[in-house]
């Protein structure tokens, strides 16, 4: 008789202690505190995880909340937990009391005064930039500086403003004033043009965050360019743009896990009285492999008519290594695969290794249809406590027209 009252006691405290777990995490997260901001605004951290105020604590998944400050990219170490809120109003005598969610941060370094040089095979380039990647504690971002090469010098100034949500569109303003000795070539890198110029451009654009992954953009620019040459008449470009953008993130704690895809379409006219149209698109596509390892998939292209040569797409518009830096084109398409691996991972920086393969098309100057592909292969340094890209070595190689290309950047790429 008293080994059977003793499993029923016994039965009864297990019953009422899981009882009493599933009763503390049913409590509904009734305030949000934020531990270790210096700079960063408590308001504006507030607005960034305000959907998690009243969900229930048992259903908060910490993961979600660590990818949503990964990707602010303002936080070396993440970390999170409860506390009863003694604060929280009860109204009825059965009613849970509320439960404060700690997060607990640590802030990266988003101010710092840049210098950053890159060799490649176009040769050096080098500058100076001051770099504020969270201006007024709120992610924005505020870059001014100087780039110099053998052929180009430019002076810059941007700001950026990211959207919140629907009632509160980000915007960002762009400007750059630069001195050029502009080469055009085609696909095989023959000179075709050759002149020096001054050029300006403005940009002014809107974001509205329609949802969690789909934001909406629309943007003007005005360019200016002065050329030394006597046949060359000054140039002026106005254009109008927007896109659509698809965007989710997941941080598997080594990388974010990004898949995103983006249309967009742009219109205006010139000093040179043609119209001017181009519709573009970019897609990405990454796959978790184990913990530190992650496959990517890149693809873009743009089709555009009406621009001043110097103004048409090159490499840089569908993110392509392996072809001649100054070929400009009306037409461009570009595929990359490639693998990431990090190799190891310190309180100060992450290295990886990648391997790739690109493939690219494109139209020449003559009309004809034109295409390169070939491997490539490179080391990574991310920094933990900078908010800033470090350092990138790589090399690519061109099988159809059998030349490598090589990059070493410190600081910055460009």
């Amino acid at each position: 008789m008293y080994n059977e009252f003793m499993k029923k006691f016994l039965l009864f405290f297990l019953g009422s202690f899981f009882l009493s777990e599933i009763f503390l995490f049913s409590e509904p997260v009734s305030s949000i505190k934020f531990n270790g901001l210096k700079k960063t605004k408590e308001s504006y951290m507030q607005n960034l995880l305000k959907d998690f105020i009243g969900k229930d604590s048992g259903e908060v998944n910490f993961n979600e909340i660590e990818t949503i400050l990964q990707a602010e990219g303002l936080f070396s170490e993440i970390s999170m937990d409860f506390e009863n809120d003694e604060n929280f109003p009860v109204a009825e005598q059965n009613e849970n009391p509320g439960v404060t969610l700690n997060v607990n941060l640590k802030e990266k370094i988003t101010f710092l005064p840049l210098p950053f040089a890159s060799y490649s095979s176009d040769g050096f380039m080098g500058g100076f930039m001051l770099m504020n990647m969270n201006a007024f504690g709120r992610k924005n971002n505020l870059i001014t500086g100087g780039v110099f090469s053998k052929n180009m010098q430019m002076g810059l100034l941007m700001f950026s403003k990211p959207a919140g949500d629907i009632k509160h569109p980000g915007f960002g303003t762009f400007t750059n004033f630069s001195h050029k000795e502009n080469e055009i070539t085609d696909f095989d890198d023959n000179t075709l043009f050759k002149f020096d110029s001054i050029n300006f451009r403005e940009r002014l654009n809107f974001t509205e965050k329609l949802n969690k992954y789909f934001s909406l953009e629309v943007g003007t620019e005005y360019f200016y360019g002065h050329f030394y040459k006597d046949e060359m008449d000054d140039y002026h470009q106005w254009t109008v743009s927007s896109s659509l953008n698809f965007q989710n993130v997941n941080w598997n704690g080594w990388y974010l896990i990004g898949n995103g895809a983006s249309v967009g379409y742009s219109a205006g006219y010139s000093t040179e009285w043609k119209i001017i149209q181009g519709i573009s698109f970019k897609a990405n596509y990454q796959i978790p492999i184990a913990k530190r390892n992650r496959m990517i998939f890149n693809a873009a292209g743009t089709i555009e008519t009406g621009k001043n040569v110097m103004l048409q797409s090159d490499r840089g518009n569908v993110g392509c290594s392996i072809m001649n830096s100054n070929f400009k084109t009306e037409r461009i398409f570009g595929t990359m695969f490639s693998m990431e691996e990090a190799l190891f991972r310190h309180k100060i920086a992450t290295v990886t290794l990648y391997e790739t393969y690109e493939c690219a098309f494109a139209e020449d100057f003559s009309g004809d249809f034109v295409y390169c592909h070939g491997p490539g292969a490179g080391l990574k340094l991310y920094m933990k406590q900078i908010a800033f890209p470090a350092m990138n070595m790589g090399f690519s190689y061109n099988v159809n027209q059998n030349f490598f290309k090589f990059v070493i950047s410190i600081g910055m790429s460009m």
